[in-house]
């Protein structure tokens, strides 16, 4: 149980409509000198996604490592034991809140899911390095909010008075970059080494271990400056319906996903495993070629066909009997510099499953792991050599409400030190060809190439 006096309580939530002719990410661009803030983008390029979001003036941050929970409220708490259950207690606290009718969105607080949880939800060794030494749960409720509804073109802001003021104790400072550097990029594997092991995971699939691992390499590049230029740069170039920029001071997160790993409403949900890529072509005719390519594959389908089971088991153990159903079982999405193809897998929450359940029996997503799932994670865990961190977990906001909405951090930089972090994976089967998969690995990657290069001219790739 966490000590009454830790969690502020909240007084009061005003609502205010205004009018506002620039977009959204030009407020938040005047926002970033203040240190543990957050932005959620939509791209607009999948119609269902309508919020941006800004949240600022953290009154409460939750964040975990391990086992170990910290949470920085009035004072600073600190306990052993499963921090999504002591995530759940925060937002139970707050459930009983009468929000106002007019409150258009779900506020409550924005953060991320590290991949690297999973050791804590199931038996899985841990064999890789931690270079990066990411948290594992690292949540913000805010008391100020700025609400875009990107489909009317609509401003609201929101104001929650607390009995507390100030940031929480214990946060870490920003760090300011006297000069812009971005150094050598390079990458954990060789082209060499990732196609062994690629053999390997075919060989493990071939004795019958796993169907399908997915598996990653990791690049990091020396940097200072200000990472919202990036964001700015990977929005421009490579619009996604699930964007984020979320500044912790110490530690910031650049993501620009296609892929949503869970949405709860009510007691709906909604799960959109992405598998399988093509690159675009240089013209309508090779668009259309490779597009249709992508639509009949048979080893892309089959991988899809594995991962949308592996998600309707995820969904069933929280589920009412009868309500998981595919509601698309392969749609071709279309972003820049790549195809994707993925299905729509929903459910309907069994009553008295809370948020933090549901989320917990379905993480990390299928599709950034492989099957059997919890086998899958093994195999990576022996083959890729650096924690994915926040790579393939999950950034996104959970509402007071219990509602939420959650992406795959795929497209996603980690800044953490001086480094710039992210990696390039993709989904191995025992057709798998070894050189191809490393070839698909660079074409997903070009997106991120690109945002480097653009951004901060000069730089050099190893």
């Amino acid at each position: 149980m966490i000590p009454e006096r830790i969690l502020p309580r909240i007084k009061n939530i005003e609502v205010e409509e205004f009018y506002c002719p620039r977009p959204i990410e030009s407020i938040y661009a005047s926002l970033t000198d203040k240190v543990h803030t957050a932005f959620l983008k939509t791209g607009k390029t999948v119609a269902e996604h309508r919020w941006s979001v800004i949240g600022m003036d953290p009154f409460l941050v939750f964040e975990s490592k391990d086992e170990d929970v910290i949470i920085h409220g009035i004072n600073i708490f600190r306990v052993k034991g499963n921090p999504f259950i002591y995530l759940q207690e925060i937002i139970d606290s707050y459930s009983n809140l009468d929000l106002p009718s007019n409150i258009p969105f779900p506020i409550g607080a924005i953060g991320t899911f590290s991949y690297d949880l999973k050791e804590i939800l199931e038996d899985i060794p841990s064999l890789c390095v931690d270079s990066m030494g990411c948290c594992g749960i690292y949540f913000s409720f805010f008391r100020e909010w700025i609400v875009a509804d990107e489909r009317e073109g609509k401003f609201y802001k929101v104001r929650i008075a607390t009995d507390s003021d100030g940031f929480p104790p214990g946060l870490a400072e920003e760090k300011k970059a006297e000069k812009v550097f971005l150094g050598e990029l390079s990458s954990n594997f060789t082209e060499e080494e990732y196609k062994t092991a690629i053999t390997k995971v075919r060989k493990y699939i071939k004795e019958g271990t796993i169907y399908q691992a997915n598996i990653s390499q990791q690049f990091r590049v020396e940097f200072q400056g200000n990472s919202f230029y990036l964001f700015e740069m990977l929005n421009k170039i490579n619009p996604a319906p699930m964007s984020a920029y979320l500044n912790w001071g110490d530690c910031k997160l650049i993501s620009s996903s296609p892929e949503r790993f869970l949405l709860r409403k009510g007691q709906y949900v909604e799960s959109k495993p992405v598998k399988g890529t093509r690159p675009r072509g240089k013209n309508k005719t090779q668009d259309l070629k490779l597009k249709q390519e992508l639509m009949e594959s048979e080893k892309d389908s089959a991988e899809l066909a594995m991962i949308v089971d592996l998600v309707r088991n995820d969904l069933g153990r929280t589920a009412r009997p009868g309500t998981v159903r595919v509601q698309a079982p392969k749609v071709i999405e279309e972003y820049t510099n790549v195809f994707h193809s993925l299905a729509v897998v929903a459910s309907c929450l069994r009553k008295g499953v809370s948020s933090l359940e549901l989320i917990r029996s379905c993480f990390p997503g299928g599709s950034i792991t492989g099957c059997p799932k919890v086998q899958a994670m093994k195999v990576i865990e022996e083959i890729e050599k650096n924690k994915r961190g926040f790579y393939c977990g999950s950034i996104g906001y959970i509402g007071f409400n219990g509602d939420f909405d959650l992406s795959i951090a795929i497209r996603t930089f980690i800044e953490k030190g001086n480094s710039l972090y992210f990696n390039l994976g993709g989904g191995i089967v025992y057709d798998s060809d070894p050189q191809e998969e490393y070839d698909e690995t660079i074409h997903k990657g070009e997106t991120m190439f690109q945002v480097l290069k653009e951004t901060y001219r000069g730089l050099v790739w190893k």
